[in-house]
């Protein structure tokens, strides 16, 4: 049965309007996102550094700088990063304020300086690819979640638009047999060093599951399975492979779980802001750093 299509708000039906008569033009693509860099963001980030004296810089993320950008369906993604966390609330209500006049603003990730300098830290290092892969195979599972719930035309074409773009970056398909693979199997080749993986599309974790129609998944022996499982923010590593783990696997451990603790961390700030429930969200914060501090 198809589903009744319904816009969720104002705003959704008039940039689904603008795209089906605009949305194909690539100079406004590229006009749009000059203005939104040189124009836009400098003048947010210099009302906000103004008036907050405890924010030390403020970060542009995501397609707003990669050739991606869309002028109706990409959001301007901003990254706080603060000297602290006292007066966060006061910085919030100025931002969230700024996003009810430019709505293409979206909700901030919040960092302090510490745990921004990490992140970027690992965005230059080996790490990151695991990060990247395990990122994307995760945000296809969240937006396909969306896609099946959601009944607005805009947020259908936007969903499939990150499914599109997460699936470029995680695989490809040979010409010759015209099957999916990874784009990045020796990011995997060098963590799971008890077996060769097999490079055909099947079953990753529940952690990462994704059965959205056309995708695919991974197929692991029960060895590789132990690695990826103990790989996971807040799993300690099994005792069946604790002597096969190398230098690279644990790397990629530690920043996987500072990842996660970061962005967890990030997501809480702005859900107390905006009065969600956070129940949840702080028992696995105070999980991840239980699990930290009884493996230091």
């Amino acid at each position: 049965m198809d589903k009744k299509l319904n816009f969720k708000n104002f705003r959704n039906l008039v940039l689904y309007a603008l795209n089906k008569r605009m949305g194909g033009s690539l100079f406004l693509q590229s006009l749009t996102q000059v203005l939104y860099s040189n124009i836009l963001f400098p003048f947010i980030r210099w009302f906000l550094q103004l008036r907050h004296e405890n924010i030390h810089s403020l970060v542009l993320r995501n397609s707003i700088l990669e050739k991606s950008f869309h002028p109706f369906f990409s959001d301007i993604d901003i990254t706080l990063v603060v000297k602290n966390e006292s007066l966060l609330d006061e910085i919030l209500k100025d931002y969230f304020r700024l996003k009810k006049i430019f709505i293409m603003l979206d909700a901030p990730e919040i960092y302090t300086i510490q745990e921004h300098t990490y992140l970027e830290e690992l965005k230059r290092s080996k790490s990151w690819d695991v990060i990247d892969l395990i990122w994307h195979f995760r945000k296809l599972n969240w937006c396909k979640k969306s896609l099946l719930l959601t009944n607005d035309p805009f947020e259908m074409i936007k969903l499939n638009r990150s499914i599109q773009k997460s699936l470029q970056r995680l695989i490809r398909i040979p010409s010759e047999t015209g099957r999916y693979t990874l784009q990045s199997f020796y990011t995997l080749d060098q963590l799971f060093v008890a077996s060769p993986l097999r490079k055909t599309c099947c079953y990753y974790s529940s952690y990462l599951s994704n059965d959205f129609p056309g995708c695919f998944n991974i197929e692991l022996s029960r060895k590789q399975f132990e690695f990826l499982n103990s790989l996971m923010p807040g799993e300690s590593i099994m005792s069946e492979i604790k002597n096969d783990t190398t230098p690279i696997y644990l790397q990629s451990k530690e920043a996987l779980f500072y990842h996660e603790l970061y962005l967890s961390k990030s997501a809480l700030r702005v859900m107390r802001h905006k009065g969600l429930p956070t129940e949840k969200h702080k028992a696995w914060i105070e999980y991840l750093e239980e699990k930290n501090r009884s493996n230091a």
